[in-house]
């Protein structure tokens, strides 16, 4: 991560290398040019010994020195760049240099995932460029020149003469303060150079000779080169090695950006003036604008927006104004580089405004850059520089020969010049040394005081110069030499030594210089070091030079080299923090090349500091785009974003992400630039609105640059949109249903919406399936061909879309989907479609493809509107932070599959005026074409093992519906259908049907969750006759019936029923209109009535055979007539009959008025087995109810003579109306009721019979107690509405009485199933073994098998004083009510009323009670107290009784109990008796005993004593 190549004791040791001058004769740079290459570079690449050599101390010892490398530098410019240049120049090195594609490692901490690039070659090239234009300075040597290289060619005339007037210029420069030099006496080496091709040998020799004999054999070198001629070889660059393509492409690279930049710097200087480019145009200007569109401007301008906008003055660094003329400069501050020269440069950018353009131009430094960049200019042509071979005549000879050269160089001349100077050097300071310490001592005793050997407090720079030949200056000088020539130890001890007494004279860069010294000194001796490291040596040497010396270069160079050293010692906090030191704003390059090392630290640390290597990535990042370096700005900003994405860090990612877009459109990245922007808009924004208004501006704006790329105008693919956003989840595909507008008075049938799809799914299928079933005895079930799969016609994700959807041809396909607007503002979508794909296939060939698939995402063509016709929505607004519904559709004209792939249209958004703040009602003006894909999930799967550990989901078509040919389309209306209406309520209304498809309907058949609600009085239910009336809702009856009862054939009722069409059903176009009667539920309340059509086509597809139509009524009934029955045995003779009492109520409240009064029109009675007759007259004027008022009616029911599968409708007239109870309507509703009552519990008092009628001996007990009657109750109501309106309503109300002595009620009561309770297994055991497989028979209906009465006279006159006996003869009548045998025993032991009473009803209960508390008198009977005798089936038998009597009073004859057992079925049953065991389960025992049957009411005897 961010590695350099060299090691740090490398990076130090090239930073103090020896730097050598050359003076180079102009003929021996011909001589070199043959080649391409000037000496210096020729010689470059061999400067670095490959072997090592040694180094005497002072003390005689022996040194080694490894990789020695030696800098030449060319004399004659040894003048570092002026500072805009080089500041220049370092900005185009860093951003030549990018990173390598690829070159990342990923680091893993936490829950971060991070990609950082592994090296900073850009960091290499600014460091080693900015330490090499550093210009020496007075307190050090280490840049100072060590020695002077003098090279003559041997074509000069006089060599010798050459080398006398270069050593002239050296000595003439020497003078001076540029260049400077170690020492006064450098080391001078004297080189003659020689063509081996064009010149002589012996000549050469002679020359060398004569230099050798004047400046000595250590001192000159004769060096042989151009062995190879060019032009009589044939040279190949692939034979030769180039050692020089390193060095010189670096250089040509360099050159030739720094020309292309030159010619950019006019654009951005014409730029800054300007603006962007509008949407034609496609050139951008070179600097660096952050802004955004201004909805005042045009589009395509570009203006500030705050928060998120650089100034382009700082954005580019480089920019910066030429100097004006300077009148004089002192001669301390002459380099332009020197730290008070900085000052000098500040003001002078100040008032660079206020002097004319012909003034700068004149300036020397003005000249002089601009000579430099013209020369740049002229050798920057890269391509050609590029082919250019270098060392044309040089052969692997001359090669080694340069080696040698160098080598000789160091070894023989060098080295021991430096070995010599070291010595003298030393020898110098320890003569001195002595008087130095005495003098000084004494004078800081008396004068200095005892100051602290830190720094002080005092930073004030006292510009302190030393003379070249002071002490302190030659004891840095000595540590100078040691320390570039590896003798650390040496050198430390000189550093130490003398920093002190710079400390002392506060002579602060000399100083701060040699504290840095000193602790590179300590490092970079390694493992032999004798003491530990001095962090604090570093820092105080960057804070002296930033403070005290003001001198930001050299702070910069040692923060550069500490840095190192403690990232070698993983101190990488401590690392960090000194980059972030050395930020500030004279330097935006460094200041970002030192922020984003400083990131790279924190990532690097034992714990990865990932949020601070973030923020210092951004630093960095904004850094970098305020020194013009938009690459690099974009790099740390992408870095950056991986830590801050997803991290609910809103506000900073849209800066981030803003940030990255804006540099990626500077350098012309659009896709990068847009989507950038994409993700400022899809995110859950804290913008303000104002701001998310820019950020859709510019993403628009660079949207619509992007599709205006030349390889983008031919692409017919739409480009992905990120706004709005689709909810994928609340897609839904809509086939086969049309919205109608309904005639006035008339209701259309609700079909299928997508709103309300899922509500009542279940019944839905519930109904079809019913439909289903009814229809497959009648069609062949092998035709089917499947299982039953209901017709779904909206696909959603609570549906199953394993199926594709079909559709039909000529029939419009919905999609409905949620769009939500995460922005404060509206967003305006134009021109919305559907995007699709669509295979034709022809009609009865399945799954044969025809044609090619067909699409409309390049474009509407003439044969895509052919095939399938879609709507366009004009307009659509998305409002701020809302979601909306969208509906499209689309008609397809042909068969086939169909693809729904996205959704196309053009995004705008509304424009804002400032001024008003209103909304404009029209769209911006910007605007861009786009898509998105329309994707879809099914459920998931967890059926399985493997589906549940794994994620697996369903296919899911709802977006691929298949088209089939035409079908018929059915829309059903209703007539003045009402959602209101009273309990009971009957009416009468028009249906109509209507065929709209292009084929014709064969079948009609209606299923109805509440199949009582309607009747189509088509039922054909006696002898063919189906009497009905026009002008009332029931038929009357007909004058020849009979009075006494009507009897009606078994009637096959059905749920489905069947719509009575023609036989050629309904043809495409056609109306059917229908009468039908609809009546309103018993109970009071909402009522949701579902009501599915099942129609077919004549001619049924393989894929589609029928279809449906759904409608869904929501009745609201309201209470208005409310009524209950009994049915009680007869006791009055052995005849077997019921007395029925009836109580109907008007529940009515009083403070309505809407319903003022109710009469009972007439009373029938529907069963198989009882006529129900008046028990008196009845008076046919009516029985009138007011609100609250009850009437109990009283009827008997006697049992038909005749036994069959018919039923008898018999009727009990209150009115002048005779009412067909036998007829439709109200036949109809009749069944449905019956039908309902065998389904569902209708009283609160019904007995379950479910567990004994599997015996058909238990089941022939069960009919002692059943009756099998309803009572069909016919009303009317005079109801007056809201107007003021009154009017006749009619209804009729049921109530089926099934079981003797029990309370029914016409409004059916729905019992919970009670809670299975707790069993224990031990007891269910035992109660197993005793009555296995035993049917549950109540024990109420054992107490019914047989009924009795007794007959007796009422009084009797007995002389008690002739005969004190009176016997009274009394017969009792026994009836077996059942269909089994029974043992009937009569015990007068004792009353049975007493028992009795708690098992009868309430009101029969009462009356027991009240007879048993009255004081009767006594009595007994005469005969045996026990008497049996057996019973058949329906069998009646008498039994004579005598009462013998005492004395006169009032006597009860019914005292005696009658017990009955079935003859061999008490074995074989069990009592459900009603109490519980400890286990809380009812407990069921098995009879032993007889039953004892229910008591009689009391039978009252007078006696009366005669006188």
């Amino acid at each position: 991560m961010a590695d350099c190549k060299q090691t740090v004791q490398e990076f130090i040791q090239s930073t103090f290398n020896p730097v050598v001058a050359v003076l180079c004769s102009a003929d021996a740079e011909t001589l070199c040019r043959k080649n391409n290459l000037s000496f210096i570079e020729l010689v470059q690449p061999f400067c670095r010994l490959t072997s090592e050599v040694h180094i005497r101390d002072p003390s005689n010892l022996s040194h080694a020195i490894h990789n020695l490398k030696v800098v030449l530098r060319d004399f004659t410019s040894s003048l570092p760049p002026q500072p805009l240049l080089a500041r220049k120049m370092l900005n185009e090195m860093v951003g030549s240099c990018q990173p390598i594609l690829g070159d990342t490692t990923a680091v893993m901490t936490g829950e971060y995932n991070l990609h950082i690039t592994t090296a900073t070659p850009w960091l290499e090239v600014y460091r080693e460029a900015f330490l090499q234009f550093l210009p020496p300075a007075d307190h050090e040597f280490t840049r100072n020149y060590l020695a002077c290289i003098f090279v003559v060619s041997t074509n000069q005339a006089d060599p010798l003469d050459m080398f006398r007037k270069l050593n002239q210029q050296q000595q003439h420069q020497t003078s001076q303060k540029v260049p400077k030099w170690f020492c006064p006496n450098i080391f001078k080496y004297y080189v003659l150079l020689h063509d081996i091709t064009d010149g002589e040998e012996s000549i050469a020799e002679a020359v060398y000779q004569s230099m050798k004999s004047t400046y000595g054999a250590h001192a000159c070198h004769l060096l042989q080169i151009n062995s190879c001629d060019p032009k009589t070889s044939q040279y190949t660059p692939d034979n030769m090695p180039d050692p020089w393509s390193q060095f010189i492409n670096k250089k040509l690279n360099f050159l030739e950006s720094l020309a292309e930049e030159e010619l950019s710097t006019e654009m951005t200087a014409q730029g800054l003036q300007g603006s962007l480019p509008g949407e034609g145009q496609t050139d951008f200007p070179s600097s660096v604008m952050e802004a955004s569109l201004s909805p005042d401007q045009p589009d395509g301008v570009l203006v500030s927006e705050a928060g998120f906008v650089e100034s382009a003055a700082e954005a580019v660094e480089g920019m910066e104004p030429v100097l004006p003329s300077v009148a004089s400069v002192e001669e301390t501050v002459d380099h332009p580089l020197s730290p008070d020269f900085e000052e000098l440069l500040q003001d002078l950018q100040e008032k660079q405004t206020s002097i004319p353009n012909n003034t700068v131009s004149e300036h020397p430094l003005t000249n002089n850059l601009e000579e430099s960049i013209r020369s740049a200019k002229l050798h920057s042509n890269a391509e050609k520089a590029k082919q250019v071979p270098h060392g044309m005549c040089l052969t692997l000879s001359d090669h080694d020969r340069l080696r040698i050269f160098i080598h000789e160089f160091c070894v023989r001349g060098l080295l021991p010049y430096v070995e010599k100077q070291i010595r003298t050097l030393n020898d110098q300071l320890m003569s001195r040394k002595g008087i130095h310490r005495s003098l000084f001592s004494a004078t800081k005793k008396w004068f200095g005081g005892n100051k602290p050997t830190g720094q002080s407090h005092n930073l004030q720079n006292l510009n302190i110069v030393y003379s070249h030949e002071s002490p302190e200056l030659q004891v840095r000088r000595l540590a100078d030499l040691c320390f570039m020539f590896q003798m650390y130890e040496l050198a430390y001890q000189s550093y130490h030594t003398v920093k002190r007494d710079f400390n002392n004279d506060r002579a602060w860069p000399y100083y701060a210089g040699a504290l840095e010294m000193a602790a590179l000194s300590i490092f970079m001796q390694g493992q032999n070091a004798q003491r530990p490291y001095p962090y604090h040596y570093m820092e105080t040497a960057v804070s002296t030079y930033m403070n005290a010396a003001k001198m930001p270069q050299f702070a910069a160079r040692t923060t550069l080299l500490s840095t190192e050293i403690l990232k070698h010692y993983s101190m990488y906090g401590d690392a960090a923090m000194h980059f972030i030191k050395m930020t500030n704003e004279d330097s935006d390059m460094r200041s970002a090349l030192l922020l984003e090392q400083a990131a790279y630290c924190f990532i690097r640390m034992q714990k990865p500091m990932v949020r601070k290597y973030a923020f210092h990535m951004i630093l960095a990042g904004h850094r970098f785009s305020k020194a013009g370096q938009r690459k690099h700005a974009l790099r740390c900003y992408c870095h950056a974003l991986q830590v801050y994405r997803g991290r609910h860090w809103s506000l900073a990612e849209d800066h981030i992400n803003f940030t990255i877009g804006r540099q990626s459109f500077n350098l012309k990245q659009m896709e990068n630039a847009a989507n950038a922007f994409k993700h400022l808009l899809t995110n859950e924004s804290l913008q303000t609105e104002t701001q998310q208004a820019a950020f859709v501006r510019e993403f628009l704006f660079v949207y619509k640059q992007l599709l205006a790329q030349p390889d983008q105008e031919g692409s017919s693919m739409l480009a992905q949109l990120p706004l709005p956003l689709i909810d994928s989840s609340t897609i839904m595909t809509l086939v086969g249903s049309h919205p109608v507008d309904a005639p006035a008075g008339w209701t259309a049938a609700t079909s299928v919406k997508f709103a309300t799809h899922s509500v009542d799914m279940p019944i839905w299928e519930k109904l079809e399936d019913m439909v289903t079933n009814h229809l497959n005895p009648i069609d062949n079930t092998a035709s089917l061909g499947h299982a039953f799969k209901s017709s779904m016609q909206c696909f959603s994700n609570k549906t199953s879309n394993v199926h594709y959807p079909l559709a039909v041809v000529g029939e419009s396909i919905a999609l409905s989907l949620e769009l939500c607007n995460p922005l404060c503002i509206d967003l305006v979508m134009t021109n919305v479609s559907l995007i699709w794909r669509f295979i034709p296939v022809a009609c009865g060939h399945d799954n044969v493809k025809q044609a090619e698939t067909l699409s409309n995402e390049a474009g509407t063509s003439m044969e895509c509107e052919a095939c399938i016709t879609t709507e366009i929505i004009q307009e659509y607004v998305v409002n701020g932070l809302k979601r909306n519904i969208m509906n499209l559709k689309l008609i397809p004209h042909q068969t086939g599959e169909l693809h729904l792939v996205g959704l196309s249209y053009n995004l705008g958004m509304q424009v804002v005026h400032p001024s008003s703040d209103t909304k404009s009602n029209y769209p911006s003006s910007i605007s861009v074409r786009g898509q998105q894909n329309l994707e879809v999930q099914g459920q998931r799967l967890n059926s399985t093992k493997i589906e549940r550990a794994g994620r697996m989901y369903a296919t899911d078509r709802r977006l691929d519906p298949v088209v089939v040919p035409s079908m018929p389309l059915l829309q059903v209306y209703f007539e003045n259908i009402s959602s209101v209406m009273l309990c009971g309520e009957v009416r009468q209304m028009n249906i109509e049907l209507r065929n709209t498809g292009q084929s014709a309907l064969k079948d009609v058949f209606l299923v109805s969750s509440h199949p009582e609600f309607y009747s189509f009085c088509a039922s054909d239910v006696r002898n063919g006759a189906s009497e009905k009336a026009n002008d009332n809702v029931y038929a009357a009856l007909s004058t020849d019936a009979r009075d006494d009862f009507i009897v009606v054939k078994t009637y096959d009722w059905s749920a489905v029923c069947k719509v009575p069409l023609s036989a050629d059903g309904i043809v495409p176009g056609a109306t059917v209109r229908l009468p039908v009667w609809i009546r309103g539920p018993q109970a009071s309340g909402v009522h949701a009535i579902h009501m599915l059509f099942y129609y077919q086509p004549h001619e049924p597809t393989s894929k589609l055979r029928h279809r449906v139509l759904k409608h869904k009524i929501l009745l609201t009934t309201i209470s208005s007539f409310s009524a209950q029955a009994i049915a009680f045995r007869r006791y009055s003779d052995w005849q077997e009959g019921l007395i029925v009492n009836l109580e109907a109520e008007n529940v009515n409240q009083l403070q309505d008025s809407s319903i003022t009064e109710i009469s009972i029109a007439q009373v029938s009675c529907a069963s198989k087995e009882w006529c129900l007759y008046p028990s008196n007259d009845t008076d046919l004027c009516g029985i009138k109810l007011n609100a609250r008022e009850k009437v109990c009616l009283c009827c008997e029911a006697v049992k038909t003579a005749i036994q069959s599968d018919s039923t008898y409708f018999t009727n009990v007239f209150y009115s002048k109306e005779r009412i067909d109870s036998a007829l439709s309507p109200s036949f109809d509703l009749y069944n449905h009721f019956l039908h309902e009552c065998n389904e569902l519990s209708t009283s609160t008092h019904c007995i379950a019979v479910a567990d004994h009628t599997a015996n058909d001996k238990a089941k022939a007990l069960s009919t002692a107690v059943q009756v099998g009657l309803t009572l069909i109750i016919f009303w009317k109501a005079f109801v007056v509405d809201d107007q003021g309106v009154s009017r006749t309503v009619v209804g009729q109300h049921h109530i089926a009485v099934d079981t003797v002595n029990i309370i029914y009620a016409a409004v059916p009561v729905s019992v919970p199933p009670a809670k299975p309770s707790l069993t224990f297994i031990k007891e269910f055991e035992e109660e197993e073994v005793t009555c296995e497989r035993a049917p549950l028979v109540p024990v109420i209906m054992l107490q019914q098998l047989a009924t009795y009465c007794i007959r007796h006279p009422a009084l009797v006159h007995h002389d008690f004083h002739y005969n004190r006996l009176c016997v009274v003869r009394a017969t009792v009548i026994l009836h077996n009510c059942c269909d089994a045998c029974l043992t009937v025993y009569i015990s007068t032991a004792y009353s049975p009323h007493k028992s009795t009473a708690e098992s009868l009803p309430m009101s029969s209960g009462q009356a027991l009670q009240h007879i048993e508390n009255m004081a009767l008198d006594e009595f007994s009977w005469c005969g045996p107290s026990l008497m049996s005798l057996r019973l058949a089936a329906r069998e009646t038998a008498e039994v004579q009784m005598r009462a013998c009597i005492v004395h006169p009073g009032v006597f009860n004859l019914s005292g005696f109990t009658v017990t009955a057992s079935p003859e061999s079925i008490l074995s074989s049953v069990k009592l459900r008796s009603g109490r519980t065991t400890s286990s809380g389960r009812e407990e069921n025992v098995c009879p032993k005993n007889p039953i004892m049957q229910l008591a009689i009411p009391p039978s009252i005897l007078i006696v009366q004593n005669t006188l």
